[in-house]
Order: structure tokens, then sequence, then C-alpha cells
């Protein structure tokens, strides 16, 4: 939810406005939790459509780094990624074994060395 994401960039000092965060918001009103949905439900039940967000980036020729660790990852890694980092023991892991582009991950810190290594030095 966007609302967690921007309390972990405040305590983590990263600047939000400079991302581009495709998340589904929730809200207290009325003392009523309300959920709000980035994204209609799509083809495949997803309730923020990870697959349409990444084919905007794909389609303007953006090589995709994909990050993920669940069965909503699946499809637009699968279909769509160059690169997916997929934690280790998970079911996106699970379910891509033996890709060539699968890079099992166990910390987010793991992703950061690979990514300074392999594409930014």
């Amino acid at each position: 939810f966007q609302e967690f994401i921007e309390e972990i960039f405040k305590k983590e000092k990263i600047e939000s406005s400079l991302i581009d965060i495709r998340a589904n918001s929730m809200k207290i009103i009325d003392n009523k939790l309300t959920l709000s949905f980035l994204t209609d439900e799509c083809e495949h039940g997803c309730a923020n459509c990870k697959y349409s967000h990444v084919l905007e980036y794909k389609k303007k020729g953006n090589k995709i780094i994909y990050i993920g660790d669940g069965l909503s990852d699946i499809f637009p890694a699968r279909e769509l990624a160059d690169v997916i980092f997929a934690k280790e023991r998970e079911d996106l892991a699970e379910k891509l074994k033996g890709d060539p582009r699968v890079i099992e991950f166990s910390n987010f810190s793991e992703i950061q060395t690979i990514l300074n290594e392999k594409y930014f030095n």
C-alpha cells in the first residue's frame, strides 16, 4: 500500500517524489478502512495489475529489472523481465527455477551489491 511505502521511504530518508510508485492505497473514513485500487481488476485477477505497469515501461524500450517474491509477480516477471531477482524459497523463485534470468536473493542488500557490480560500475 502507498501509505506503507511512503513511511518506509521516510524512515530510510528516500525521496519518494522522485520515484513512480504504483501501489494501492488505504484510508480510514468514518472509522472504516477503505481500500482504493490503482487498476481495475484485470484478466489475471489482480488487485493492482503489475503486468500492466511493467508493460508500459517495456514498451518504452526500458530494460526491466524485476524484484519480487509472490504469486502476483510470476506473470509480469516471466513475460516481461530482462533480469529477475526472486526471493529465495518463495513462490516466484520456485515457479521460475531454472530460468537463466533469475537471481535468487535473501535480502535487499544483496540486490544492491549485484546491481552495483553488474550494471552500475
